[in-house]
């Protein structure tokens, strides 16, 4: 009954699209029963690119990639891809339909093969966004503008307002216009855990000006504009914002300052330093980015009366928390970082890529004691990425 609804639901394309579809089987499983006897000539996998959302597209495809490069993916087999829709980025669209297999025409022999027993040597499974490997270190990013498009981005760049050489950082604190806007048809409160006040921002802003860099407003919706007269910050999400510099920005930044949302994975694909703030769950932190660092959100137990240390955040799963209501459910009241807290990793990221920065011997121990939590996660491999130095002294009592 179900799926008779879901029929007289669907318009004459829609219709018109399945018919096709289901006209053209035939022919896709003669295809797939050609690449299986082909098999021990050639190996011809299908897969599909997680083109919908902008982290998955940017750096899950990466990775793959990176997998090929070391010899995790079978290194000459031929791949063929098909995108997810709809498209998030049609830059970041163009840029991978260059680099790899992808047609539309590949779909439908992808589903068949997924359906007949023995699929397995013949898909293409794209890793999580999780460089559990450490791959990103030991290899180069598969992603290139061309020249053309390079002399866009400078183009583009001197219309901001930006001078050429000059230094610039992207910046995005995440916040619900995005999903809302794209999907409007599901629900998305339950990310609301991860969400930030961009005014938290405004030191930090100030500390990258003050250094004579430039700071970009990031983000392809936004819920508000952002109130600031430094005429070296730049809300290029509400007055410049177009899919080609979404990528290139990303790409070129001295480093991206974040709270984990889809484009700075864009970041991380073209290995751009990430200031992480106001991460949260704790497990799933980014610790493979080098020169990285990020600081948490703090849970507040109400029936403590306290902050929660990492160690019980990780042994009661509380650092896996991925829906607003299991936090309430646990009365777990999730506390932002402070703007000061923001402005010190600002501070401590751009030190480390100048190369001026150093550790003090009790900054060293207490990042020991902080690696030491994640050690036995399967969410991370070598840890690259540090916990800010300013938020560790200031939170001694959360390593207990």
């Amino acid at each position: 009954m179900r799926k008779l609804r879901f029929l007289r639901n669907m318009g004459w394309f829609e219709t018109f699209k399945l018919l096709c579809e289901i006209g053209l089987i035939p022919l896709a499983l003669g295809v797939v029963l050609l690449i299986r006897i082909l098999r021990p000539l050639i190996l011809i996998r299908f897969g599909q690119l997680r083109s919908e959302r902008i982290g998955h597209f940017s750096l899950n495809t990466e990775l793959y990639l990176c997998e090929k490069d070391v010899g995790k993916q079978p290194i000459s087999s031929i791949d063929l891809f098909c995108h997810n829709y709809p498209i998030s980025n049609k830059q970041l669209k163009k840029m991978w339909d260059r680099t790899l297999l992808v047609s539309e025409l590949t779909r439908l022999p992808g589903k068949v093969n997924m359906k007949i027993p023995g699929y397995g040597p013949h898909t293409i499974f794209v890793p999580p966004d999780r460089d559990i490997h450490g791959l990103l270190t030991r290899t180069n990013t598969h992603l290139r503008f061309t020249d053309e498009e390079e002399e866009i981005g400078r183009r583009e760049l001197k219309a901001m307002g930006i001078h050429k050489g000059s230094a610039f950082v992207c910046f995005i604190a995440r916040d619900n216009a995005y999903l809302e806007s794209v999907m409007p048809d599901q629900d998305w409160s339950y990310h609301d855990f991860r969400n930030v006040d961009i005014n938290t921002y405004l030191p930090a802003l100030e500390q990258i000006t003050s250094e004579g860099i430039y700071a970009i407003r990031m983000g392809a919706v936004v819920n508000a504009p952002l109130i600031n007269y430094d005429p070296m910050v730049i809300d290029y999400a509400t007055e410049f914002r177009t899919d080609f510099m979404d990528i290139y920005l990303s790409a070129r930044c001295k480093y991206f300052l974040t709270s984990s949302t889809g484009i700075d994975g864009v970041s991380m694909a073209f290995r751009r330093p990430l200031a992480t703030v106001n991460y949260v769950p704790l497990e799933q932190t980014w610790t493979w980015i080098e020169n990285g660092v990020f600081i948490p959100k703090k849970l507040w137990s109400k029936d403590k009366g306290r902050y929660l240390s990492f160690r019980e955040i990780m042994e009661t799963r509380m650092g896996l928390f991925a829906h607003s209501d299991l936090y309430k459910e646990h009365g777990i009241c999730i506390v932002d970082n402070t703007e000061q807290e923001i402005c010190e990793v600002v501070k401590e990221i751009n030190g480390r890529i100048d190369g001026y920065w150093s550790y003090s011997d009790e900054d060293e121990y207490l990042q020991s004691k902080f690696v030491k939590l994640f050690q036995s996660s399967r969410y991370h491999g070598p840890i690259l990425t540090r916990i800010g130095a300013h938020f560790l002294r200031h939170n001694q009592e959360l390593l207990g």
